[in-house]
């Protein structure tokens, strides 16, 4: 045994706090708070021993705890047949559990001796015991006070009655799910979701408070925070299907959850931190790579959050933009590239895709799936951007479509050119509506007539292409049918 664990009264004051391992989690809301227990535990036994000092009171309970005085009274003055007497010989710190019996002849018979037990309750776990029996005499303030529950505790005063009806709306809203979300986004996403109180859904156990005084409070609160969505009848029925004459419930469960399933997108406690760790990670290779380890599991062409039409339209306003001038991936060649968006347009800008691409890689024909795998980056940004992140990658789709101003337009039909690529194959140029800012010159030789820079933009179009089958399947033959362990690495 540690003697040292309750060798003396522990240190107590009115702003004590109960041990941390005895702490309530976060997730629960008590009727008492934790820093209350102290000043609640000294009112009690100055109200125990009424005639002693605080000090002198702590001195008297120790007494009356370690040498289980109190149990010894109670077991005096309680009759043999009474149950609970049991409960206080058990704790006493000496009890006799065999009497001794002296032998003895009578008429020349030998009488049958008994040896003298003795049981010895002094470890922690009996000073536990007593202490706990003691603490719940009914006759003690103690007792009263732990006899409580939520119930008995409305029957208080007013104060007391103010108090459960506060912890009661704290312990609805501490029961909200624990997800913040960005209020942008869910007005562009979830339009139901709009309007906070259809956001959240409640079920509620047994409540005992049907008879009590704070019984019509009661009532209100669950109709104006759980039930508001019910009619008058549906709400009054569900609330008396919940509302408990019983008095011994010790707890009321609150659960909760989002009326409707949300996109990742709107959720600001999900993508915050990873932007958080992209932002601390970018400008450092290697913590980019550790930042990036395992999070694909998909080749590239999956991996990107487009549909396949509009994967193929970006690819396509790729190659357009950079063959004609309208993407610009700067002398340096490293990020952020721009792509001029709104050309047809009387107000033409320069827009940045992400200023860190995910991947480094430094070819110059692996720009365009750079682009489109910080695609994701730019989505995790746009509630913070207000979808400005996104802009660039809608006119990369845009670049891709023969005429992205028509609504009955197919994305992935390219039957006839972009109008961009018209104004450059008629003009040599892009000619804007705007002088605020002007595109690039182009990559492909811009003399001659239509018919020339049509057969010119066709012309570095299929060798782009050529130069892609050529590379793909020179990485399948040279690489992964050689040591199938290539596919984990980039190609």
């Amino acid at each position: 045994m540690q003697m040292h664990e309750a060798e003396e009264w522990p240190t107590w004051s009115d702003d004590a706090m109960p041990p941390a391992h005895l702490e309530p989690p976060r997730s629960e809301s008590t009727v008492i708070e934790n820093q209350e227990f102290g000043g609640i535990f000294s009112r009690l036994l100055s109200q125990t021993y009424r005639d002693l000092s605080l000090a002198e009171a702590a001195e008297a309970a120790t007494t009356d705890v370690a040498s289980g005085a109190f149990a010894r009274k109670e077991v005096s003055r309680r009759d043999a047949n009474d149950p609970s007497r049991t409960d206080f010989e058990k704790v006493q710190v000496i009890d006799i559990e065999r009497r001794w019996v002296v032998g003895f002849d009578l008429d020349g018979g030998d009488g049958a001796t008994s040896p003298l037990d003795v049981a010895v309750r002094c470890e922690l776990d009996h000073v536990r015991a007593r202490t706990e029996l003691w603490l719940n005499q009914p006759d003690l303030p103690f007792g009263t006070f732990l006899a409580l529950n939520l119930r008995t505790y409305t029957d208080g005063d007013k104060a007391q009655q103010d108090r459960v009806l506060s912890k009661l709306q704290a312990a609805l809203s501490t029961a909200l799910p624990l997800v913040e979300l960005y209020e942008d986004t869910v007005g562009n996403i979830h339009r139901k979701m709009m309007d906070e109180s259809n956001r959240v859904e409640y079920r509620i156990t047994k409540v005992p408070f049907s008879n009590s005084s704070i019984a019509a409070e009661v009532r209100q609160l669950l109709r104006d925070r759980v039930y508001k969505d019910l009619n008058d009848e549906e709400a009054n029925d569900a609330i008396k299907n919940i509302m408990a004459e019983r008095s011994e419930l010790p707890y009321i469960d609150i659960v909760s959850w989002l009326s409707t399933p949300v996109s990742p997108l709107a959720v600001k406690t999900l993508l915050d931190p990873l932007i958080e760790s992209w932002t601390a990670a970018k400008s450092d290779p290697r913590q980019k790579a550790r930042y990036w380890k395992n999070r694909k599991a998909r080749p590239l062409g999956e991996f990107i959050p487009l549909p396949q039409e509009q994967l193929t339209a970006a690819l396509r306003g790729w190659f357009t933009g950079r063959a004609i001038g309208l993407i610009d991936v700067g002398a340096a060649q490293r990020p952020p590239f721009r792509i001029l968006g709104g050309s047809q347009t009387a107000d033409p800008k320069w827009m940045k895709f992400p200023d860190a691409f995910l991947s480094d890689v430094t070819d110059p024909s692996d720009f365009g799936a750079l682009v489109l795998e910080s695609l994701s980056l730019a989505i995790a940004l746009a509630p913070q951007t207000r979808n400005a992140s996104l802009a660039p990658f809608v006119e990369l789709i845009k670049l891709g479509m023969s005429d992205p101003t028509d609504p009955a337009n197919e994305v992935l039909n390219y039957g006839t050119p972009h109008p961009a690529v018209k104004d450059w194959i008629d003009n040599g140029s892009i000619t804007l509506r705007s002088t605020s800012e002007q595109a690039l010159d182009s990559l492909i030789e811009a003399s001659g007539d239509g018919a020339e820079r049509r057969a010119r933009l066709q012309k570095f179009f299929t060798q782009n292409r050529e130069v892609f089958e050529s590379s793909m399947n020179l990485y399948l033959e040279e690489s992964v049918k050689r040591n199938r362990d290539a596919l984990n690495g980039p190609p």
